[in-house]
């Protein structure tokens, strides 16, 4: 609630949130305080809440990233990473998480830079092993287990710093774990031919570009393929209302809203309710100012601007008219 009417407030309409990936593996890198935990029904039913509380009050949702991040120990900013579950086992965790949020009327999913071997291999029985892609890549995944199995209608956008059913679309594609699949010339339009409606980030905007006209010229994207996803994307600002008009900004308004102290206490009251003691040290606790005049606080984040400062955040976009 907070963060859509926060969003809400300064012009947002579209949350690239719930992440309904699970924290199985403990050395992620990932995962880790972005989601919503490691037990599967946990993150089935808060994920599902999510969806229904932020596209009530006006903005798209956005399941991801599919198919589920949380079971190795990579990083896909930096390499293709994989959920290597079998079938049935990702069915009743992530399937059952991604089912929730579809049934809850998602509009959009992400899709990210993650193969999942055994769905791919189930899809597409014969396929060699150097061709299962990542999710942003494979036409198993988008169209046969999120759109078939599933049964998502929305938007597929990919992750790559990226595309967002209503479309899919990906995760940002700057980031290696898409740029290592094949080459940028070739995977920007096989990402939209293979299932995906929307392109969410550029490296270089008149170079991708430029690589998506030249894939629908060489019939990579079909115009087929091509009309399914502007219509999606169509249909996503129709259900968000864009068709009659951008609503006007209320500053004023915005400024009640922003960091109220409401949204401030609920802050505070989860950050108290997240706090868990893994070990304790006898004679340690409790820490206070009286028996520890200085304390070392160590933190694993550079300094605000350092370099490689990747800090978790909330991530919100806004789609337009045109």
């Amino acid at each position: 609630h907070a963060c859509a009417a926060e969003a809400s407030a300064v012009g947002a309409n579209w949350a690239f949130a719930p992440i309904i990936d699970i924290d199985t593996n403990y050395r992620n890198p990932i995962t880790n305080t972005r989601t919503f935990g490691s037990d599967p029904e946990r993150v089935r039913r808060m994920g599902r809440a999510y969806v229904e509380e932020v596209q009530k009050m006006g903005l798209a949702a956005s399941i991801k990233h599919f198919p589920g991040d949380g079971q190795d120990e990579r990083d896909q900013h930096l390499v293709t990473s994989i959920n290597s579950m079998d079938c049935d086992t990702w069915m009743n965790t992530y399937g059952a998480a991604y089912k929730a949020g579809i049934e809850a009327g998602a509009l959009t999913a992400m899709v990210g830079h993650i193969m999942q071997p055994a769905w791919t291999r189930r899809l597409n029985p014969g396929i060699k092993d150097e061709d299962i892609m990542p999710g942003t890549l494979s036409r198993e995944l988008m169209q046969g287990l999120l759109r078939v199995e599933l049964g998502f209608n929305g938007l597929i956008c990919i992750a790559a710093a990226s595309a967002k059913q209503l479309d899919t679309c990906t995760d940002a594609t700057t980031m290696a774990g898409y740029t290592l699949a094949m080459s940028r010339r070739r995977a920007v339009p096989e990402s939209i031919a293979r299932g995906a409606d929307m392109f969410l980030f550029a490296r270089n905007l008149e170079e991708d570009y430029g690589f998506m006209l030249q894939g629908i010229k060489d019939g990579i994207i079909t115009p087929e393929r091509l009309d399914e996803a502007v219509t999606r994307i169509l249909a996503t600002k129709a259900a968000l209302g864009l068709h009659r008009g951008a609503p006007e900004l209320d500053v004023e308004k915005a400024k009640t809203i922003v960091g109220c102290a409401k949204h401030q206490q609920w802050a505070e009251e989860c950050a108290d309710k997240a706090i868990t003691l893994v070990k304790e040290q006898p004679g340690v606790l409790p820490i206070t100012p009286e028996r520890y005049k200085k304390i070392l606080f160590y933190t694993i984040e550079p300094a605000a601007g350092g370099e490689g400062r990747h800090t978790p955040f909330f991530e919100f976009a806004q789609l337009y008219l045109g």
